[in-house]
């Protein structure tokens, strides 16, 4: 499978970078949304993995992330900024590939982004790849902590990746955001449920041990108008079965 790299700007206050990574004959589109303290660039394997599956896949940085941190304002963004990114990049995916099914992918922080605009733009499918708590119910100490400039295992990245990457070998990790860019972060997290009045299904990919927080997200899915949910524990979970949510 022969893959066409290119690259996108959205010209806003702040310029955004993206990267389309796309297949001929594509059965469908994959908005892969980084967390917090990442960049688009870290997911290669596994963008590879679904380009060889037909499945085209379109990464950006988030505001505050790899080219734009050189932006005076990088870090004073607020929620709405960060959803209207998103929402540009779905308009121009549904644009590009107008008939082919679409899904968004996200992750713990990134996880809250896609959920705060599925009312406003219509989209296939969502993945969350790993699910927490919101922010109301863990002590603000975790929760400043949890956003310092440092990496941790992600359900996209090798382990081997994060082993041998110091974090001053990757400048475009992300930088301390200003209370502004936290506040932005805790109003994702704490978005309430709203309608949404098309179908979508969502797969919930979470680790055995954090069984409860299904529950939870159930509920806040229920709240939205969203039934078709599907749950995935690390136990379960493989390639295989993303493609297959994706596609079909």
């Amino acid at each position: 499978m022969v893959t066409h790299k290119q690259s996108f700007e959205l010209n806003k206050d702040i310029d955004i970078y993206g990267t389309i990574y796309d297949v001929s004959s594509a059965v469908a589109v994959l908005i892969l949304v980084h967390d917090f303290l990442e960049h688009r660039f870290l997911y290669q394997d596994i963008i590879k993995a679904f380009n060889e599956q037909q499945i085209v896949v379109i990464s950006y940085d988030l505001r505050g992330h790899h080219n734009s941190l050189e932006k005076e304002l990088s870090g004073h963004f607020k929620a709405d900024d960060l959803k209207d990114d998103l929402i540009d990049v779905i308009k121009m995916a549904q644009q590009e590939y107008p008939n082919l099914p679409l899904t968004l992918m996200g992750g713990k922080l990134s996880g809250w982004l896609i959920n705060s605009i599925l009312h406003d733009i219509e989209v296939s499918n969502i993945i969350i790849a790993d699910i927490n708590i919101e922010p109301k119910f863990i002590k603000l100490r975790q929760l400043i902590s949890s956003f310092l400039p440092k990496r941790w295992k992600s359900v996209f990245v090798k382990e081997s990746l994060i082993e041998n990457q110091e974090d001053d070998k990757d400048p475009f990790i992300g930088k301390n955001l200003t209370n502004q860019g936290y506040q932005a972060i805790c109003e994702l997290m704490l978005t309430p449920p709203q309608s949404v009045e098309y179908p979508v299904s969502i797969l919930v990919m979470c680790q055995n041990i954090r069984r409860e927080l299904v529950e939870k997200r159930r509920d806040y899915y229920h709240a939205c108008n969203i039934y078709d949910i599907h749950v995935l524990f690390d136990e379960n979970a493989s390639f295989d079965k993303l493609v297959s949510f994706i596609i079909h």
